[in-house]
């Protein structure tokens, strides 16, 4: 690629020459020819500073800046030498000796004292030395001083302490010959020379010349391509010089006053009209000219106005760039404009002179030859295309170094845009002109400018884009977040995140939501109706429907009537016609507290239910079904919010559906807001405003005042709600960083959940990444699920509830532990099994063993015997998970403070793990067990093998072990504990498959024990269903719908967690009890 540059792009500065400090010129000429006689007769004078040298022009003497003393220039390479161990060279003694010769350098016995008492720059300062009161001898010493007096004055009568005072002297030479002369040192400086230096010199030292790589090593990949630096070197070495050019592109602040900036939207948005109005057909020409495929996607302009806006800023720059360049800009940098460019843009210029409106056909005969063919431009030299050299520019930062290929990439696909954009203005253009068919102007056009493998601005876009585009996924960069290694802060470039603060944050703003919500509803809330049968038709799409409605007109505008009838809160009021008269005051302020309330429901829905979606996502959430569909279900009591719309749903052309399940407390929160808050909100907003804004609040899920929530408002209201919850003020995109990687440390991926694995990976989706892009990097996602089903619901769910536990909202559950702990506990009881096998002596090796205490057991039993004779009582379950909760919390405080994973409770601490008293029912009959077969050690390893055909199988831990063989005998209640992965599932599953084989062994008529499993989640019932049958055990679901339909054959019934609670459960039980 060529890398010549034209003469036209050099700076203007680039002819002058690099001066020289010359104390005494000896030539008399001037100009430049006297400039170049002085550059070839004056000795360099950076020797002195190499070889620690200075010199003292008003006296006339060489320094040693260390010894800080005079030296006659023949004496200097000795001093060197024994002093300093520098040894010169004979050339650097002729270079010394013919410098000293030019600065006039005088012998020790040619300099004459001081003028005056100022002390000699340079010269090392003596304190306290003996100043004779006779004559002006000096001496440091009172022995040598007493010498002095002797043999000159000669008076031994003369009091001594009157024969001197102390003072301070300097000597110019030293060792010999040594003359001190008197100083008057000036009263000391209150700064300190460190003080001097900040203030005076500091800044020499700042700014540094950009360094100009030596070899291509140093040369990063994407100048190697580009060439930029080599463009730009005038200027690259000179800070100066480089901000001066940076200008270049730094247009003024963009205003809705300024022409060239309102020219450029209008330019945009009539692009975007006439694309909306074009063919298919002709838009497809510019994605493929000339087409040769049928699958060809279609060109569509940005419906977006904010991106539209981005888009314009990369337009609006370089049309400023350029015209300021033609006019005359102060870096001497001109763009290589042809004669018919220079035309146009100076009529451009004089209309923005004259502050008259631009016309967009003007806009676009100066924006057009940039981005299109044009016939200046030389193959053999690529400066001489405009956006070659705009890039160049725009991409150098004033530092000196370039733009990073992730911030380039973008850059060059908006300008792909444009060009495209811009070619359909031109066809447009020129049937008005010409009066033809759109198709084949439209052709023609591309294939002057867009045809691949031709010398235009479109393709030198498409191929650095290419290699940009390698780079960004290729190259490994630094990251830009990061996280403790206790996982208990991430930050983020400068911005640190500690998750405390964060989870106390949400907890804070859900405090605060509930206060709001308390206030609005006058200090009581009204009881919420929700029938117990209410079922979300979740395929419905007819317009205006949703949940909201129907339980809406279920409830009866119960906050409306609490608010009217309620007289101090003056609402409204009959006038003397007997119709409604509106308090707008009492509006006003209620419609300000829920656009507070607004704010925090957002960033709630953003941070707690799952992790956080784009803002523009977020933004669109709708109630009921539009032209789109709404955003808000139910599902058999669980809330789930879904995303329908992402930010690559013109790529892949389809929409999605991202689902999140909200926590009970959250649901409960949205409930009071939608059900008794927003209908009321719904009127006032009629009675303030207008019906279409009354309308908006029907539809849309966020509005503040009267408007919908926009990217633009919550940007700034993300900022200032993260600073005063999570005590950081981090932007959406910076948060949005530190939650994936909090994801990916705490959750890891779906398959390390417990989750079954399929291709898709819902943890990903539900950030709305591609699987593929996820694992490489956090980037834009191209590929969603083609379907919904209830099992993926299941399975987001999951996800979801784990997320809860990672921001402390799920009911009843521990603190989510970070993935690297837990994969610990998992290698430590794959360590303990593995030796446990070749030596069965007990091991030492830290175990996620719970010593119950005492009573404990027992009392866990009973309330399980009540599980299964009297149904549940309601707080049973909340109670075991309480305690649960309370045993994992107390280990990850420990496991914090001193890094040990035992979780074994001693008796001093057992005393926190009380349960509560619960009154329980007299009649506890004991629930006949499998029959005991007094099954030892050895029969748990047998029945595992057995059952896995493994012959060298054995257990994860002894803890699994003891689990087993306890379920195999049967003789006692047991509660285990284990964590993920612990293999709980095998204390049920071996049993069974005991059971089964017993009774085929025993006859054809022999039925095996059954045994009954609660599962609490549906997803990891069905794929336990799957693992006993990949095992060879005969399961089932028991189902209400079916009850008696249970095959006499099936070892292993499993029963979701309702229907162990539904009555027709307690019936069956009784019928079949004594094969249990």
């Amino acid at each position: 690629m060529p890398t010549s540059k034209q003469s036209s792009t050099a700076p203007a500065s680039s002819t002058m020459k690099s001066s020289r400090f010359h104390p005494y010129p000896t030539s008399q000429g001037s100009g430049e020819e006297a400039q170049s006689d002085l550059e070839h007769t004056t000795p360099d004078i950076q020797i002195l500073k190499q070889l620690g040298l200075t010199f003292n022009s008003l006296y006339k003497i060489l320094l040693c800046v260390s010894c800080q003393s005079a030296w006659k220039p023949s004496a200097i390479p000795g001093h060197l030498s024994s002093q300093h161990h520098i040894t010169l060279t004979s050339q650097q003694k002729s270079n010394l000796a013919e410098l000293a010769s030019f600065l006039g350098v005088l012998e020790s016995t040619e300099v004459g004292p001081p003028i005056g008492n100022a002390p000699v720059s340079g010269l090392k300062i003596y304190n306290d030395a003996f100043l004779c009161t006779r004559c002006s001898y000096c001496a440091l010493t009172q022995n040598t001083f007493s010498n002095h007096w002797s043999e000159h004055h000669k008076n031994p009568h003369v009091d001594p302490a009157l024969r001197f005072t102390r003072g301070s002297v300097q000597t110019f030479f030293k060792p010999v010959p040594i003359r001190y002369f008197r100083i008057e040192v000036p009263p000391e400086n209150p700064s300190n020379i460190f003080d001097i230096f900040m203030a005076k010199e500091a800044s020499k030292y700042a700014s540094h010349a950009v360094h100009i790589p030596l070899n291509a090593r140093e040369i990063p990949p994407l100048l190697m391509c580009t060439q930029w630096h080599e463009h730009i070197e005038p200027y690259l070495s000179d800070h100066a010089k480089r901000e001066e050019l940076h200008s270049i592109v730094k247009p003024p602040l963009i205003a809705d006053n300024n022409p060239l900036w309102l020219v450029t939207k209008q330019y945009l948005l009539k692009i975007r009209q006439q694309s909306d109005g074009s063919s298919f057909r002709c838009r497809i020409l510019l994605m493929e000219c000339p087409r040769v495929s049928r699958d060809a996607k279609a060109w569509t302009a940005h419906k977006n106005d904010q991106t539209l806006q981005d888009y314009g800023r990369i337009l609006y720059n370089l049309a400023f760039s350029t015209l300021i360049s033609l006019q005359g800009h102060s870096s001497g940098y001109i763009y290589p404009f042809s004669e018919d460019m220079k035309l146009v843009g100076k009529q451009l210029l004089n209309d923005l002179e004259k502050q008259s409106p631009i016309s967009i056909d003007l806009f676009h005969s100066w924006i057009y030859p940039f981005l299109s063919y044009h016939p200046a431009p030389k193959e053999t030299n690529k400066w001489s295309m405009v956006i070659q050299c705009w890039l160049a520019i725009y991409s150098m930062k004033i530092e000196g170094h370039f733009a990073a290929p992730s911030d380039v990439a973008p850059l060059l696909a908006r300008l792909e845009h444009c060009t495209r954009g811009c070619t359909l203005f031109e066809a447009y253009k020129q049937v008005t002109l010409t009066n033809g068919d759109l198709y084949p102007i439209l052709e023609n056009l591309c294939l002057q400018n867009l045809k691949p493998g031709s010398f235009t601005p479109f393709n030198v876009l498409l191929e650095y884009q290419r290699f940009v585009s390698s780079l960004v996924f290729n190259q490994a960069a630094a990251p830009s977040t990061d996280i403790s290694a206790d996982a208990s802060r991430v930050s983020y470039r400068d911005k640190v995140l500690v998750l405390a603060n964060w989870k106390l944050g949400m907890r804070k703003m859900h405090d605060e939501c509930v206060e709001l919500i308390t206030e609005l509803c006058g200090g009581t809330i009204p009881t919420i109706h929700i029938p117990e049968e209410f079922i979300d038709d979740m395929s419905n799409m007819s317009y205006g429907f949703s949940w909201v409605e129907v339980l809406v007109k279920f409830n009866e505008h119960t906050l409306l009537r609490q608010l009217m009838l309620d007289n101090s809160r003056n609402l409204c009021s009959l006038d003397s016609e007997g119709n409604i008269a509106w308090n707008a005051h009492f509006q006003i302020a209620f419609m300000k507290k829920t656009a507070r309330l607004n704010e925090l429901l957002a960033m709630l829905h953003h941070t707690v239910p799952g992790q956080p979606s784009r803002i523009s996502e977020l933004c669109d959430f709708r109630i009921r079904n539009g032209l789109r569909g709404r955003n808000i279900f139910i599902s058999h009591g669980a809330d789930w919010f879904v995303t329908r719309r992402v930010k690559s749903e013109t790529l892949v052309q389809r929409e999605v559906f991202v689902p999140v399940k909200l926590p009970p407390e959250l649901s409960t929160i949205f409930h009071q807001y939608l059900l008794l808050i927003r209908p009321v909100e719904e009127i006032f907003a009629r009675n303030l405003w207008s019906d279409p804004v009354s309308d908006l609040y029907h539809e849309y899920l966020y509005l503040c005042l009267g408007r919908r929530l926009t990217e633009e408002s919550f940007y700034s209201t993300f900022k200032a709600l993260a600073e005063d919850f999570f005590a950081v003020r981090i932007g959406v995109r910076g948060y949005r960083q530190m939650i994936v990687v909090v994801a990916r440390t705490y959750l890891g991926s779906e398959y390390e959940l417990d989750v079954e694995e399929e291709e898709s990976d819902s943890l990903i989706e539900q950030r709305n990444h591609g699987v593929a892009v996820d694992r490489r990097c956090y980037g834009i996602q191209s590929q969603y699920l083609h379907t919904i089903s209830m099992d993926l619901m299941f399975r987001f769910g999951r996800i979801s509830e784990y997320w809860w536990r990672l921001t402390g909202f799920a009911p009843g559950q521990p603190p989510l532990l970070p993935l690297d702990i837990r994969r610990q506990h998992t290698l430590h009881t794959h360590q303990e099994a593995s030796i446990n096998s070749e030596s069965n002596q007990a091991l030492s090796i830290p175990s996620p063993h719970i010593s119950v205490p005492a009573g404990f057991e027992s009392h866990i039993c009973n309330l399980f015997k009540v599980l299964i004779q009297d149904s549940v009582l309601p707080q049973m379950g909340q109670l075991v998970r309480q305690e649960i909760a309370a045993a994992l919390t107390e280990f990850q405080l420990r496991s914090e403070s001193n890094g040990s994973f035992d979780l074994s409770i001693s008796p001093a601490q057992s005393m926190a793990l009380q349960l509560p008293h619960l009154s329980l029912p007299s009649s506890t009959s004991q629930l006949p067990g499998p029959a005991a077969t007094n099954i030892q050690s050895h029969d748990a390893i047998y029945w595992l093998r057995m059952m896995t055909s493994n012959s060298d199988a054995e257990f994860r831990s002894t803890e699994q072990q003891k689990l087993v063989e306890c379920a195999l005998n049967g003789t006692q209640n047991v509660l285990g504990i284990m964590p993920t992965g612990g293999g709980k599932s095998y204390a049920f599953l071996i049993p069974a498959f005991a059971d089964q084989y017993t009774a085929q062994k025993s006859g054809t008529h022999a039925k095996p024990k059954k045994t009954l499993t609660v599962i609490p989640n549906k997803a990891l019932l069905a794929d336990m269903l799957r693992k006993a049958s990949e095992l060879g055990v005969q399961a089932v679901q028991w189902k209400t719908s079916t009850p008696s339909n249970v095959s006499d054959n099936a070892a292993l019934l499993l029963l979701a967690l309702e229907s162990v609670t539904h009555p027709k459960f307690k019936e069956w039980v009784a019928l079949i009890i004594s094969f249990l």
